[in-house]
């Protein structure tokens, strides 16, 4: 199986169990998630089969929409309902709307964030989670992040609840922390549901009881779960496109260099020194992904089962 699933998680889970039940529905071990769902968090899991886990850095780097809860009156050391508290503060604060809507559009933009001490990125080598686990003290680096848009949609003295666009690496438990702060107390999340990455929504996730009914053999789960399946082509429907002349498909195919106009149908696409297309054959299907150089692509990622037919 060669293509994306989007998965709704299951609360209690973590991103690596989803991906390790799939491979047990799915029978094959090549299976990577684009961007980890903390374990007390719900939603969107993309999850790549196959050859499209040549996709993952692509798709992780598409935006995130959020629905988060923040509750006051006490921080914990995960930051998030599962932790230990380590701070207590007011439980209640008597704020106007538009104070906390002032406050929160603060964080808007591109900022500086600290990252959680309990978070899977490495420091000196380990990953932050371990070191805390092994009572090692040490400093967390902040990181450049960005909030494209934040709205909230529910405020009570004991918390408050927030719709959130953010861009890759941007640490929702962090904001819990930082915007319950600067409202003069302290606080954490206590539910996280991730609503889209990128084009990818809810309405069209598949439940995570799917896998389960898959691997127990359940001929309707199984079938579900083959159908929601997308294709590479599908999948990485966000990337600029260009289509290959017979010529370009063969040279992309063996990795050499596309170079314009006798390998191009159409004309070389502007791209950003950091940004990929997918290269297609005559046929439709996805080849390669390739960076611009010069008047040319270099090949960065080839699909192997994707070559065209004679």
């Amino acid at each position: 199986m060669d293509g994306v699933l989007v998965v709704d998680k299951a609360r209690g889970m973590t991103s690596h169990d989803v991906v390790s039940r799939l491979r047990r529905a799915c029978g094959q071990r090549r299976i990577g998630h684009a961007g980890t769902l903390d374990p007390a968090a719900t939603g969107i899991l993309v999850v790549a089969l196959g050859e499209a886990t040549k996709l993952v850095p692509y798709l992780m780097a598409e935006e995130k929409v959020y629905d988060a809860v923040i509750h006051f009156g006490a921080e914990t050391d995960t930051l998030d309902a599962c932790g230990e508290v380590v701070e207590r503060g007011p439980e209640e604060i008597a704020l106007e709307r538009r104070e906390v809507e002032q406050v929160l559009a603060s964080f808007q933009g591109r900022i500086e964030q600290e990252p959680p001490r309990v978070s899977a990125i490495r420091v000196g080598g380990m990953r932050a989670h371990a070191k805390v686990r092994r009572g090692d003290d040490f400093e967390m680096p902040t990181r450049t992040v960005d909030l494209y848009a934040s709205e909230l949609k529910a405020f009570c003295p004991r918390g408050l609840a927030l719709r959130i666009v953010c861009g890759k690496g941007f640490y929702v438990r962090s904001l819990a922390r930082d915007l319950s702060r600067r409202l003069g107390t302290v606080g954490h999340l206590a539910r996280l549901r991730r609503r889209r990455v990128g084009r990818f929504s809810l309405a069209s996730a598949l439940p995570y009881s799917c896998i389960e009914g898959a691997i127990s053999g359940d001929q309707a789960a199984q079938a579900r779960l083959q159908g929601a399946l997308l294709p590479i082509e599908a999948a990485a429907g966000h990337l600029p496109a260009v289509q290959l002349s017979d010529t370009g498909a063969e040279d992309a195919q063996q990795g050499r260099p596309v170079l314009a106009p006798g390998c191009l149908s159409g004309q070389l696409p502007e791209l950003p020194d950091d940004e990929v297309a997918l290269l297609f054959s005559p046929n439709g299907k996805a080849l390669a992904l390739a960076k611009r150089v010069g008047q040319g692509l270099r090949i960065v990622r080839g699909f192997r089962h994707s070559a065209p037919e004679a």
